[in-house]
């Protein structure tokens, strides 16, 4: 059955970022996280291939395009892959890149870096570890790895469901993991499930698949009202650099599976 993502437009998160009272440092935290990444990224030789899963439109890679020299992208909503297509070939036409929306139709190679940014609080808990693991499998020996999603506090998840109200507001709600998990499983378009990771959680699923932390960086500071007001941590969002782990003694950087 073809994946649709819940949120459209992504109308529900671009309501939220609208009700920040300071939009301009909700941009600079986010260019700020991309600064740590991008420093890591160079201290891999090149060439550097990047596989971005749950791409979305291809963002994340595109500001990475100067970086590297390919890219593979899966996004299994077949809309948002359609403008991933385009929006790489406009924005990063020297990128040597491909959009798939299945798995399995990926190339068997691993990559210099594995992105998988703002995916897994969308999806059941079992789904998430799967492509966690899934995802460090991708990633080559002495390669990168970025994770970033939602953060909750202090060291459990949370369980939310955003919309836009009847008033145009943006709105999130907490849940039960078994509404959460219902949500998921029957997407309604305009309500997005949200899980709030722990960063206990999301450390100890990485080393579980062989990455090693550089680089821990909460961002998007509650403080920037709006919205965030009654977000439940100090930060609204986590991201994670980590290196996957490489046997001793090995010196290669071959990407054939």
């Amino acid at each position: 059955m073809p994946y649709n993502y819940p949120d459209p437009g992504d109308r529900v998160t671009a309501k939220m970022i609208s009700s920040i009272s300071d939009p301009d440092r909700w941009d600079a935290e986010e260019q700020r996280i991309l600064s740590s990444l991008r420093s890591e990224l160079r201290q891999i030789e090149p060439p550097r291939v990047v596989l971005d899963v749950g791409a979305g439109i291809g963002r994340l890679t595109r500001a990475l395009g100067d970086l590297i020299i390919a890219a593979d992208l899966l996004e299994p909503d077949l809309a948002r892959a359609r403008r991933a297509k385009d929006f790489i070939k406009a924005t990063a036409p020297q990128l040597s890149a491909n959009v798939y929306t299945v798995e399995s139709e990926l190339p068997e190679q691993t990559y210099d870096l594995v992105l998988l940014s703002h995916v897994i609080q969308h999806l059941l808990p079992r789904e998430a570890q799967r492509l966690v693991a899934f995802s460090a499998d991708r990633c080559r020996p002495g390669g990168l790895f970025y994770l970033a999603t939602t953060l909750a506090s202090p060291d459990r998840s949370n369980w939310r469901l955003a919309s836009i109200d009847e008033s145009g507001h943006w709105t999130e709600r907490a849940v039960s993991e078994d509404l959460f998990s219902k949500q998921v499983a029957k997407p309604v378009l305009g309500t997005l499930p949200v899980r709030e990771f722990s960063q206990v959680e999301l450390a100890r699923a990485l080393r579980a698949v062989g990455i090693e932390l550089l680089a821990v960086l909460p961002f998007h500071e509650t403080s920037l009202g709006g919205a965030l007001t009654e977000a439940p941590g100090a930060f609204r969002d986590i991201a994670m650099i980590g290196r996957k782990h490489q046997p001793q003694g090995s010196r290669s950087r071959g990407r054939e599976r």
